[in-house]
């Protein structure tokens, strides 16, 4: 784990995966990291108060695990003793989109389907196993603390029986997710307000484990159902946990939320675009109450509009931008968020540098521009989903909805979206030419038929 070490002392603010990704970088650079996290930690792999999600489906795309693998030595190794089941994304995910069953083969791109509370039990015992790191649970920051000439270099903790105290640090990471208080903090020392795009989904979830039914005839590892907007609201999805249990996630968008009872459960569940999800729960033993969870809205805080930032103060993962969860971008942005830290770290003029800090600020800005619009431009074929809606979206939706109709027949195209919305390649290969003169005739094929009817 050796590096260059630049500084005696990084302060973490959050046990999340955000945090602990960047704690694992930061370790390599500083005498001494510092994780407050305001929960207790649990010492099991359960589901802890600050990760309301944590129950439901999470998933870690091919850039996430690519990120990984850069950050820690072993990591297919140590997603698998993580819980996390490796899929190829088009072979072994039997996935209804826009009204097909997409088309499957063997690509090579994985799909890594986590339980959230053990993931991030594997991932907090590895970080917390460095000798030069402290994961200090119950120490609630309740702002940044000003040094000397402006310069951020501190918080202020609040803990349970020690009151208040100001730590000091050489960096300040924030990575407190979605409940982060940054951009309080930022206009209690004098900054502008942030800026933030939002975009109102009203996304409900329920989830429960179930006793993994056997499927002699089935080639799938995951079931993955979702709708055909703006007609079809509902979303369903059925993966391992390990050897003896799986997780349902039933899924609803605009106020469409799945009810907590079992009936309703199994109502919902057979109201899906196909039955194939239900059908597996004919008989099917279930492990868990049934879980609820609301997701109003994605929102993006802008940051890097700000002109001025300060120095020695960077905000990663949920903290800067929480997506629409549907889609499983976050954690694999986190871990590129960890990414971009590290190479800012080994940089000759150090993260400590002026400008350095805002400088990594918009490049992790740059990290979500693309899952954000891919994001946006799917939950905007709702019409009741509120927001500002991107230049050219009706164009994109077009193009979109062509190349996912054709993924069910077309390889070409179900394997570029799959490399675009798993960080392997950026939008423009959907317009490759093999993908888009096919889209141009499935618009002219939908063209004759309509005009024939």
């Amino acid at each position: 784990m050796a590096s260059e070490v630049v500084g005696d002392h990084a302060i973490v603010i959050g046990a999340s995966i955000a945090g602990l990704l960047a704690a694992g970088v930061l370790a390599r650079h500083f005498g001494t990291v510092s994780v407050l996290e305001k929960d207790a930690l649990p010492v099991a792999p359960v589901a802890r108060r600050g990760v309301p999600q944590g129950a439901h489906a999470h998933v870690l795309l091919q850039g996430g695990q690519d990120a990984l693998e850069t950050l820690f030595v072993g990591a297919d190794l140590d997603l698998a003793c993580a819980g996390a089941v490796r899929t190829d994304a088009t072979r072994d995910i039997k996935w209804f989109q826009f009204g097909v069953w997409k088309k499957r083969f063997e690509s090579g791109i994985l799909a890594h389907w986590c339980d959230r509370p053990r993931f991030e039990h594997h991932l907090r015992e590895r970080i917390g196993g460095f000798a030069n790191v402290r994961l200090l649970s119950g120490h609630q920051v309740t702002a940044l603390v000003a040094g000397g000439g402006g310069s951020e270099v501190g918080v202020r903790v609040a803990r349970r029986e020690n009151g208040e105290e100001d730590l000091e640090a050489d960096l300040v990471v924030d990575a407190s997710g979605s409940a982060s208080r940054a951009s309080r903090w930022l206009e209690g020392l004098g900054y502008p307000r942030i800026p933030e795009d939002m975009i109102r989904v009203d996304v409900g979830y329920a989830s429960r484990v179930y006793r993994r039914p056997k499927y002699p005839s089935h080639d799938w590892t995951v079931l993955v159902i979702y709708p055909k907007p703006p007609g079809s609201r509902r979303a369903g999805v059925l993966y391992p946990l390990d050897e003896e249990t799986c997780l349902v996630t039933l899924i609803g968008w605009v106020g469409d939320h799945p009810p907590g009872d079992d009936a309703g459960f199994l109502d919902f569940a057979s109201s899906l675009p196909q039955s194939d999800l239900r059908a597996c729960l004919n008989g099917a033993e279930p492990l868990s109450p049934i879980r609820r969870h609301v997701f109003p809205a994605s929102r993006w805080r802008r940051f890097e509009r700000l002109a001025r930032w300060p120095d020695r103060f960077v905000v990663v993962g949920d903290a800067v931008c929480r997506f629409n969860p549907v889609y499983g971008q976050g954690m694999t942005v986190s871990a590129l968020d960890a990414i971009a830290l590290g190479q800012a770290l080994r940089r000759s003029e150090g993260i400590r540098a002026p400008g350095s800090a805002r400088r990594l600020q918009a490049k992790l800005a740059g990290h979500r521009t693309t899952p954000w619009l891919l994001a946006a431009a799917s939950d905007f074929r709702f019409p009741e989903v509120a927001g500002h809606r991107p230049f050219g979206l009706s164009l994109l939706n077009w193009y979109t909805q062509g190349v996912l109709e054709l993924a069910g027949e077309n390889a070409q195209a179900h394997l570029r979206f799959v490399k675009v919305i798993g960080f392997r390649a950026p939008p423009i290969a959907l317009f490759h030419p093999a993908v888009a003169l096919s889209v141009l005739r499935w618009a002219f094929a939908l063209r004759s038929s309509t005009r024939a009817v």
